[in-house]
């Protein structure tokens, strides 16, 4: 098994600020949506592009987190 971290190191800087702004939103509001990315700057195409590895990236961040509280 791959070490959790190891996505995040590999992953390009828009998957990992945009993963960051998922898992803030989530964590405060119970969801991130398309909207609330393009209210945090990224552009329709950076969603197209990064938006699956940044959302697969923060569900990896947010089970970790979860992990950790527990």
């Amino acid at each position: 098994m791959r070490h959790p971290s190891s996505a995040r190191t590999k992953a390009p800087a828009t998957v990992r600020r945009m993963a960051g702004h998922i898992v803030r939103l989530t964590e405060g509001n119970g969801t991130c949506t398309t909207d609330d990315l393009r209210n945090a700057g990224f552009t329709a195409g950076e969603i197209a592009a990064h938006g699956n590895a940044a959302r697969d990236l923060a569900a990896e961040q947010l089970r970790h987190l979860d992990a950790v509280a527990a």
